[in-house]
């Protein structure tokens, strides 16, 4: 049992010591399905939370029957656990491509949140795109494209418009890519939208 600070009650530096021993499990490459049940078992879902098992079989690379595990006892990627803030930036798209090699998901709504968090990155947000993103969607930036618009990203807002992301696409605050373009002055991209919108209509009269 670890001593730890003074002031940690004896029920603290029990959670300490259990994170610590799963931790160990997950770092063995010689530890089996049965060791990382049991070392699961004996813990609260708070403190697995905490722990971030699946984010840390993801980095110690572990093999598909750890993962086998996890999934079948309902442990899966979270968004606030496993995004570039987190990880080497270099590593992060490995990573998230080694998890879903595994045969981890992500929920639409995880793929969206995750999309809209890295809109810097073009290749990650294809990436997610291709596993169930919503071009449409909203998440900590706004919409997709407000997001895009927000970082001055030209080259994200002319992927997300081929992916379908709707150039009239009202946010949650009801402003169009449009009108977030012209509050921050993003001119090339106000031209492109412009063209998307234009292209947009003439499809709608054809139809």
């Amino acid at each position: 049992m670890p001593q730890g600070p003074p002031n940690l009650t004896h029920e603290q530096l029990a959670a300490i010591s259990r994170k610590d021993h799963l931790w160990k499990v997950l770092g063995r490459a010689t530890s089996t399905p049965t060791e990382l049940e049991q070392a699961l078992s004996v813990m609260t879902f708070a403190e697995i939370e905490e722990a971030r098992p699946v984010y840390t079989a993801v980095t110690f690379r572990r093999s598909a029957e750890t993962f086998k595990t996890l999934f079948r006892l309902g442990y899966t990627l979270k968004v606030y656990q496993f995004t570039s803030r987190g990880v080497n930036g270099g590593m992060f798209l490995p990573s998230l491509e080694y998890y879903f090699s595994m045969g981890g998901t992500l929920t639409k709504d995880e793929a969206t949140r995750t999309a809209n968090l890295e809109i810097t990155r073009p290749e990650v947000v294809s990436f997610l795109l291709d596993h169930g993103a919503d071009p449409n969607g909203n998440g900590f930036y706004g919409s997709q494209l407000d997001a895009a618009i927000g970082f001055n990203r030209l080259d994200v807002v002319k992927l997300l418009l081929t992916r379908g992301a709707r150039p009239d696409h009202r946010d949650e605050q009801g402003l169009t890519p449009t009108d977030v373009a012209k509050k921050n002055k993003r001119t090339e991209i106000l031209k492109l939208l412009k063209a998307a919108l234009s292209q947009r209509r003439e499809l709608k009269i054809k139809n």
